[in-house]
């Protein structure tokens, strides 16, 4: 088995959970270096039966042609350059093998939620969102620290319009994250914002805003993630083209029905996702 875009190998792992099949094995790639602690905590003839493959692009396999009797990809194969990689999940196919796919959906409840988080990540640093506003309340808690710096804050007319403009944003916070099905973004923020206020307070000002530029550039890499995900989602017309290539192989037309099977992955009544299954002539 060959597993594209393994991740931590969630894959491969339940591959050895199967029953009665020691003779099965897999060859898991994935372009980030991945080294999973699950495999490294398994007895030895576990280890021996899968292979990481970390920093390898699927579009180029390092392996011969013909090699695997299955492919398979969750949530992987679509982050891929698909014009190359394939062609290339088509070389190292055995002639009567099979590819297995669970692809990104563009109208799947994750994709929903990841677009609505979105949302929310732009707002929280924008011109009025709360990160911007704390950037500038900040240094104001650590002056209020001391007896001195609380009477140039009383004597400056400013500093209340900052704090008040910091609290209806936080109100503004509370507010969205009521109403949100997915507020983990918000409540997150709130509870790191609480935590750099009271660093703040305590005349830390310095390490405060430290601490909001590490939220706001973690923000921005979860933003970038989300991004990627709602990118890379397929509709059916997307998803069916992969499907027919696939069960094409590297003809250059399409001359009998092409064997594949579309479907949707759905828990719970939510959809989540792409299936696809295909079977390459003998």
């Amino acid at each position: 088995m060959l597993d594209v875009a393994s991740g931590n190998g969630p894959l491969p792992r339940l591959m050895l959970e199967v029953e009665g099949r020691a003779d099965l094995q897999c060859d898991a790639v994935d372009l980030a270096q991945v080294a999973p602690a699950w495999l490294s905590q398994a007895d030895a003839e576990d280890q021996a039966r899968v292979r990481f493959h970390p920093g390898c692009d699927a579009a180029h396999l390092p392996f011969e042609p013909a090699r695997f009797d299955l492919v398979v990809s969750q949530w992987g194969l679509e982050y891929t350059d698909l014009a190359l990689a394939v062609p290339e999940l088509l070389r190292v196919l055995k002639s009567g093998g099979a590819v297995a796919l669970v692809v990104h959906h563009a109208h799947s409840q994750p994709v929903q939620l990841a677009k609505e988080e979105l949302a929310h990540l732009d707002w929280l640093a924008g011109a009025d969102g709360p990160l911007t506003c704390a950037r500038a309340v900040i240094p104001l808690l650590a002056r209020a620290s001391t007896e001195k710096g609380r009477a140039a804050l009383r004597a400056d007319p400013a500093t209340g319009a900052q704090r008040e403009r910091f609290n209806a944003a936080m109100d503004a916070l509370d507010a969205r994250a009521a109403d949100s099905s997915c507020p983990d973004a918000l409540n997150d923020a709130a509870d790191h914002l609480g935590a750099l206020l009271a660093r703040a307070g305590s005349g830390e000002a310095a390490g405060a805003l430290l601490g909001l530029d590490q939220l706001i550039s973690e923000q921005r890499d979860a933003a970038l993630r989300l991004s990627e995900l709602v990118s890379h989602a397929m509709d059916e017309t997307a998803v069916r083209q992969v499907a027919l290539k696939l069960a094409a192989g590297n003809a250059s037309e399409i001359r009998v029905p092409a064997r594949y099977q579309l479907g949707e992955l759905r828990a719970d009544g939510a959809l989540l996702g792409w299936t696809v299954e295909v079977k390459r002539a003998p």
